[in-house]
């Protein structure tokens, strides 16, 4: 790890639900300092809904000091979508559309450059691996993925609910975090959690194109090679952000 990252401070990729705030809880008993990061870009609505669960933090572990933050991503999303557009049209084709990717690749990158700007040892999610079905980036391939892009820059990568049980709402309702333990219900799960308009546009791609007409292994194939070409291309933006803060292009992307 660098040495000027602190090993007690870390960043959670936080969408205020109960998988992030249950990782969030766990990484508590272990971090004096945790940097909750909720993210927006053009199609995420209510997301003052991530705010519920960082006071039930607060309450619970007053002895961490939780820093919440909402982050626009939409220059940094909209780089990725539209930078190289036709190029990336010949490359990957209708994996364009899978636009819950393209912000999974944009969180991650506005996360590392978080950590570094601001000394953060570690950097976790609540993916589960519960979804790999649905989110081939919650698998354990992309988690080695993270680990590795991560591990680059001398912050280390987690995901402290990958194995745990899918009910985290269950598990946080008797740490006595929520006060509900069907949190996850629908209906409920809107009380802390926002929503993305953009999620149908990716389901269309990943499960009526690729799933429905290749399977799994298919959709999991070009979802990696998506991967590697456009985290290949952010290694590039922060490589140059670290040699010359001004005037590279990352600054514009997080400003």
């Amino acid at each position: 790890m660098n040495s000027e990252l602190k090993a007690n401070k870390a960043a959670v990729l936080y969408s205020g639900g109960c998988d992030s705030t249950y990782a969030a809880a766990l990484l508590a008993k272990e971090c004096d300092e945790i940097h909750l990061l909720s993210y927006y870009h053009v199609g995420a609505e209510k997301l003052d809904t991530t705010k519920v669960n960082v006071v039930r933090l607060r309450e619970k572990f007053p002895e961490t000091k939780f820093v919440h933050q909402i982050i626009n991503l939409d220059k940094m999303f909209r780089e990725l979508l539209y930078g190289r557009y036709l190029r990336d049209i010949f490359k990957h084709g209708f994996f364009n559309l899978a636009m819950c990717t393209i912000c999974k690749v944009a969180m991650h990158t506005r996360t590392l450059i978080h950590c570094l700007d601001n000394k953060l040892g570690q950097a976790c999610d609540g993916a589960n691996r519960a979804r790999e079905r649905t989110y081939p980036s919650e698998t354990p391939r992309f988690m080695a993925f993270h680990r590795k892009f991560y591990a680059g820059y001398g912050v280390k990568y987690s995901s402290p609910v990958f194995d745990e049980p899918l009910d985290t709402d269950r598990i946080l309702f008797e740490m006595g975090i929520v006060d509900s333990k069907d949190m996850k219900a629908k209906g409920k799960n809107e009380e802390i959690e926002p929503y993305c308009r953009q999620k149908s546009i990716y389901h269309t791609a990943t499960q009526g194109y690729y799933v429905n007409l290749w399977g799994y292994d298919k959709l999991d194939e070009v979802a990696y090679k998506y991967y590697e070409d456009k985290f290949g291309l952010m290694r590039k933006y922060i490589d140059e952000y670290l040699e010359d803060r001004e005037s590279s292009k990352m600054l514009k992307l997080v400003s």
